[in-house]
């Protein structure tokens, strides 16, 4: 997905864009650029047996910004449950599987297991596992808020104007 290999008769192979940034240099930029793809192009659903929620993958911006939010302290499985996932999209596939509500599972497996191996957040478990149920806590790394920023001071439609006028429509 992120175009940095190929795969030709069988064997993949680095690509000039994959040569690029794995420059040492380029380090930050192969971070930043790999989030992107995880969180954006890749569908998280194929990473798990839990059921499809697009929704959810749509809205991981919001469960992002919650976190930015948050004091650099550990937070606790109930504030987690009840804070990071958008209140519309926990119903939402909560009415989508009425026999079991596989929200929470989707939170951890789908936003907080990949944060973690980005090294953006630490999870504490109790004795029972590496699993939702036994999750007692996580907190930010000091990485997640020098990694991610949010800037709603311009509304969408300014962003856009701007954008524009900034467009060479000449040479496009």
């Amino acid at each position: 997905m992120a175009k940095l290999l190929k795969k030709q008769r069988g064997y993949f192979y680095v690509t000039k864009k994959g040569r690029e940034m794995i420059k040492e240099e380029a380090a930050g930029e192969l971070y930043a650029f790999l989030f992107r793809i995880h969180f954006s192009k890749l569908c998280l659903s194929y990473m798990d047996t839990l059921p499809e929620s697009y929704e959810f993958q749509a809205s991981i911006g919001y469960s992002l910004h919650m976190l930015s939010e948050t004091p650099d302290d550990w937070l606790e499985k109930d504030w987690i449950e009840d804070k990071i996932m958008l209140p519309q999209i926990r119903e939402l596939i909560r009415e989508q599987h009425p026999k079991r509500d596989f929200s929470l599972d989707i939170l951890y497996r789908r936003l907080l297991l990949p944060l973690q191996e980005f090294g953006l957040v630490e999870i504490e478990y109790e004795d029972s596992g590496n699993c939702w149920e036994g999750l007692k806590r996580i907190r930010k790394t000091p990485l997640f808020d020098m990694f991610l920023s949010f800037d709603f001071s311009k509304t969408g439609i300014e962003k856009v104007a701007e954008d524009l006028s900034s467009y060479d429509f000449q040479q496009n």
